[in-house]
């Protein structure tokens, strides 16, 4: 025959009541005894410093929303620069890296790249018929 025993009596549940919520006294302004001066009120045309840090990211986007962006953005992006191919003769090509050299024994490092935006500012200044002119005398390159 086999004696079953009997499983221990439960333990009541022992129910917590739940944690109060601390509520927190409003807390008692401290005012100084020197009398702070008011700082004088921007005019409406002036625009704000910028912050030395950056501002969260709920800030900044309230931010760009109340300020439209600046100008020098736009522009940079209209100037992205533009990598492109192009032949020269070898004889210009050598003037080029001859001008670039007269101007570093006087100090000046200068890119070929801005030696050749140099030479179309000058060529913007000219007029259509001493663009034409100039361009007749270039040698063909193929």
């Amino acid at each position: 025959m086999v004696v079953r025993k009997s499983p221990p009596p439960l333990s009541p549940v022992v129910v917590e009541p739940a944690a109060k919520k601390r509520i927190s006294k409003p807390r008692a302004r401290v005012v100084s005894e020197t009398p702070v001066e008011a700082k004088p009120a921007l005019p409406a045309s002036a625009a704000p410093a910028a912050p030395e840090s950056s501002p969260p990211a709920k800030k900044r986007k309230r931010l760009a929303k109340a300020f439209s962006r600046p100008l020098d953005k736009v522009l940079r992006k209209q100037a992205e620069p533009v990598r492109e191919r192009f032949t020269l003769l070898r004889g210009e090509y050598d003037q080029l890296v001859r001008i670039k050299k007269q101007l570093a024994d006087q100090g000046v490092e200068v890119k070929k790249s801005d030696l050749l935006r140099a030479a179309l500012g000058l060529l913007s200044v000219k007029s259509d018929e001493e663009i034409k002119a100039l361009l007749t005398v270039l040698p063909p390159l193929r």
